[in-house]
């Protein structure tokens, strides 16, 4: 998942008060009230984040900066904020647990179901990185969610998170999850995630792989699915 979104903890930190002020003025208006008060700070961050008038943009920073700010304490408000009507809002909540190293099975398992795409990719990577082996079954859940699957003409074919559920698996090593990858290598309506699996099982191996391409190495994993 090389390519898959950053954690945000680089933004600043600014009060409710200075929203109203102009974009130029701002940074030293940030700088100047986080030194005076930070407890005024963190109230400020939560009204703007409470507050459904703020504009999306200010409500993901005020997340993230209050994260920052507050670390655990701030976990409640969080977990409530990846339930928010915008996936904006949601995606910086559920950075921010991330980010916390918060490792509740269930906050995850919900999100991996959620409307946007980008909000379930970053759940699968919040498992990843945080390697919450429990969820193993969700991911393999995942392949039956109509919203992995996208139309392409007339045909519907897998999206791509699916290929990266498959990569992320990478961390759960188990025999069970072993004998469902080698499922993959057997089908050939599977092809499109053979190399990813190829990648998966060459990460767990202790010993050089045979086979300049997936098509040699799928050869050599079926002849061996009984030794792995």
């Amino acid at each position: 998942m090389k390519y898959l979104f950053i954690l945000i903890f680089a933004f600043p930190i600014f009060s409710y008060n200075s929203l109203k002020k102009p974009l130029s003025n701002q940074k030293s208006i940030i700088k100047n009230d986080f030194k005076k008060n930070s407890k005024k700070t963190i109230k400020n961050l939560i009204e703007v984040v409470k507050n459904e008038k703020s504009l999306d943009e200010w409500q993901w920073l005020a997340i993230s900066s209050l994260a920052r700010l507050t670390q655990v304490k701030s976990t409640p408000l969080l977990i409530k904020y990846t339930q928010h009507k915008e996936w904006n809002i949601r995606l910086a909540a559920l950075k921010s647990l991330i980010a916390l190293k918060y490792k509740e099975p269930k906050v995850y398992a919900a999100l991996l179901k959620d409307k946007s795409m980008i909000v379930r990719i970053a759940a699968l990577e919040g498992i990843q990185i945080l390697e919450i082996s429990k969820l193993t079954p969700n991911i393999w859940n995942m392949f039956g969610d109509k919203k992995n699957y996208v139309q392409v003409g007339k045909d519907i074919k897998r999206s791509e998170i699916l290929s990266l559920a498959i990569e992320s698996l990478s961390k759960f090593k188990s025999k069970k999850t072993k004998e469902r990858l080698i499922k993959i290598l057997r089908k050939s309506d599977y092809e499109d995630l053979w190399d990813e699996v190829d990648q998966v099982l060459r990460g767990w191996s202790r010993q050089k792989v045979p086979g300049s391409n997936v098509l040699a190495r799928r050869s050599y994993w079926l002849s061996k699915q009984n030794t792995l």
